[in-house]
């Protein structure tokens, strides 16, 4: 009787499935993390109105930059450790929302001098 499955479909199958436990696994948790903060921000942009305003919870960031001709810009990541130990180093930064917004917006996550620096 011939095998259904040679040895190597048998192994590759068993990967891919390891693979996908381990995604669902780790994709739940992250998605339900990333549902309360986004439910988080928009309570607090609510609260905050049409004021410029800087709030971290944890490793969120939300930058509110009021604008008179416009709605305003808002700004909403995580930040990485690194980042956030970057604002403890510089708090007067959360009280400058152009500044902070310039910081941060740009196409590397690490603050400037932090970045110029390697």
């Amino acid at each position: 009787m011939k095998a259904f499955f040679s040895r190597d479909a048998v192994a590759q199958r068993l990967a891919e499935t390891e693979r996908a436990v381990k995604l669902a696994a780790l994709e739940k948790p992250q998605s339900e993390a990333d549902h309360g903060r986004l439910i988080g921000a928009a309570a607090l942009l609510q609260s905050i109105g049409d004021s410029n305003a800087v709030v971290v919870v944890g490793s969120l960031l939300l930058i509110r930059r009021a604008n008179p001709t416009a709605a305003g810009e808002v700004y909403i990541r995580t930040l990485s450790q690194s980042e956030l130990i970057f604002l403890e180093h510089n708090p007067a930064l959360l009280r400058d929302p152009d500044a902070l917004y310039l910081r941060f917006s740009g196409p590397e996550s690490l603050p400037r001098e932090r970045a110029e620096a390697r």
